[in-house]
């Protein structure tokens, strides 16, 4: 299996993880509910699709400021505190 087919297929996975938590969050009517929230996954998932497209994982130049893999490792990196952050404020609401 070469790089590139290994990243198509976890692409692949991650296509379907999305779609299935999309198809959840449309069958309980979440995003009516919480808006920023469900906006925050599906952010969560298109950054770390990108990320795993573009083989950032292992890449020496991910770590340079202007790489587009270095904002999406940030973006995973802060992720999860504003899943919680959005959570939150869509409750209070």
């Amino acid at each position: 299996m070469t790089r590139g087919e290994k990243s198509y297929t976890r692409l692949g996975c991650g296509a379907a993880r999305r779609a299935a938590t999309r198809q959840a969050t449309e069958d309980a009517d979440a995003t009516s509910v919480y808006p920023k929230t469900t906006g925050q996954f599906e952010k969560m998932a298109h950054v770390s699709d990108s990320y795993i497209d573009a083989e950032c994982n292992g890449d020496p130049s991910a770590a340079a400021d202007d790489s587009p893999c270095y904002g999406w490792a940030l973006d995973m990196a802060m992720g999860p505190a504003m899943l919680d952050a959005d959570l939150t404020i869509d409750e209070a609401r």
